[in-house]
Parts: structure tokens; C-alpha cells; sequence
């Protein structure tokens, strides 16, 4: 539940005397969610195109949700219902990389991020490391460097 409405302050969103948006809202879109919140989550260079419109209720509930971060689906289901492309690359694979499993947001920022496809982190190498670290050593202190790490896709 959302703390404001399990607090009963509703008043921190609606106003209840007056007001030029619908339900009396303080302010529409993500401006009503960044009274609270701050707006740097957004702050990335590439932002992720609902966050970018202000639409934070395609992947947020605004009062209360059955799922994490008042998340309208469970994990990677609240992507795919708009990814549905990713949901059917990733169906019926026999081998699926575990951060795939775990979670969209183990590689992606789910708001806005600095690199390009909302990565966590620069290229895949340095974002394949963050979990890698003992690849990231051995491809190091290697003598005979890999080949493939020196490629524009690097570890893809």
C-alpha cells in the first residue's frame, strides 16, 4: 500500500477543496508523484519512455497493488506487458541467463540510466562484470587475452 494512503493522507495528493485536474489532484502525471519523490530518478540521459511521459501509472499502482514498489504485475511481467517482443524471445529458450529469470532490473534501470537500452552500467563487458568479477580478474591477468572481449560487442 502506498504509505501516504495507508497513513490516511490523502490530502498529500487531492486536494480536497479545489482543484483544475481530475480527482482533485495536486498536479497530473509524474509531477503529482515527484511532490514526493525525487525527480533525479529521471535524470538519466536515455529515460525510459512511460517515465519520460510522466505516465508512472503504466508500471506503478497509485494506491495499492499486490506486488513489490506497487508494481502493476509480478517481476519481468510488468515489462513484458509492453515488451512483448522480449516475452516471446525469451519463451520456451532451454538455457536462460539467470538475471533474465531474476529480473529485467538486474541490467536495466527500470526509470532512466546514462547508457543506451537503460543499462546499469557501460557495455556489456563492464555490465557483464558488475556480476562476473572473478571473469573480470581472469580476463585481466590473462596472458593470452580473449580475443572476443576485443570486439565492439565484447562479452555478446
Amino acid at each position: 500500500m502506498h504509505p501516504p494512503v495507508k497513513q490516511g493522507k490523502c490530502t498529500g495528493c487531492h486536494d480536497p477543496h479545489q482543484s483544475p485536474n481530475k480527482f482533485q489532484l495536486r498536479a497530473t502525471g509524474a509531477d503529482l508523484c515527484f511532490l514526493c519523490h525525487k525527480r533525479s530518478i529521471v535524470g538519466g540521459k536515455f529515460v525510459h519512455g512511460p517515465a519520460a511521459a510522466g505516465s508512472c501509472s503504466t508500471c506503478h499502482a497509485v494506491h495499492q497493488s499486490d506486488f513489490p514498489k506497487l508494481l502493476l504485475a509480478k517481476g519481468n511481467q510488468v515489462c513484458f506487458d509492453c515488451h512483448s517482443d522480449k516475452a516471446e524471445e525469451f519463451k520456451g529458450k532451454k538455457y536462460t541467463h539467470a538475471p533474465v529469470q531474476e529480473g529485467c532490473v538486474s541490467c536495466h534501470n527500470p526509470h532512466s540510466a546514462n547508457y543506451q537500452y537503460l543499462f546499469a552500467a557501460e557495455g556489456s563487458q563492464e555490465l557483464c562484470f558488475n556480476c562476473h568479477s572473478d571473469k573480470q580478474k581472469e580476463t585481466d591477468e590473462a596472458t593470452v587475452k580473449l580475443k572476443g572481449l576485443e570486439t565492439k560487442k565484447k562479452c555478446l
